[in-house]
């Protein structure tokens, strides 16, 4: 039975495999597998870390994961949050050995998407990732004035002591795809650059 570090145990998933069916049977993955310590670790990846390795995409479907922890109640509870690190308590909470609706949605699908760095390849992480952002604009939307620009958290996963605390004015950095920008100019979905909203 997997356990989180903090000794919180789930039953297997489906036992995993490639994808067989469906509009992702041929897809494949280039990127890891990696080691879920490395998350941790806060060390450097391996050297082979961008190795080309192709193979399929893979998941191990785990329902008691997503009924524990991708509910209706942990929503409900999260949007009953007054503060920011109230809701990030329970979406995404500082503490590894916490369990976390951000997790499970990763956990739940399991596989590559379950690959803290690898994740990316499986395509239900853009649409786990896009229910996030719509719970977060919801949240910000009950109380605008004091939500839409709240901020909470270091720049490193899990907040380790002495790493540089988030602020409106810290840069995020977007690669290739787009200019480094202030954290304050990608918090409101309808300015900046930005045209959007959830239904």
């Amino acid at each position: 039975m997997p356990c989180t570090p903090g000794g919180i145990c789930f039953p297997r998933g489906t036992g995993g495999g490639c994808v067989e069916s469906g509009p992702f049977k041929d897809l494949q993955v280039h990127l890891g597998p990696f080691n879920s310590s490395l998350a941790q670790s806060y060390g450097s990846l391996p050297v082979n870390a961008w190795d080309y390795n192709p193979r399929c995409l893979y998941r191990s479907l785990n329902q008691a994961l997503l009924a524990a922890l991708n509910n209706q109640a942990r929503i409900d509870q999260m949007q009953a949050s007054t503060n920011i690190r109230d809701w990030l308590a329970i979406m995404s909470p500082s503490n590894p050995d916490l369990t976390s609706s951000h997790g499970g949605g990763h956990g739940a699908v399991g596989g590559a998407m379950a690959d803290f760095f690898a994740s990316p390849q499986d395509p239900s992480f853009m649409l786990h990732h896009a229910f996030i952002d719509k719970l977060w604009a919801e949240w910000q939307d009950q109380d605008p004035e004091t939500r839409r620009y709240a901020v909470n958290g270091t720049t490193v996963i899990y907040d380790p002591p002495g790493a540089p605390v988030v602020t409106l004015d810290t840069m995020v950095e977007f690669g290739e795809l787009c200019h480094p920008r202030k954290v304050e100019k990608i918090m409101h979905p309808l300015r900046n650059g930005y045209c959007y909203t959830y239904t």
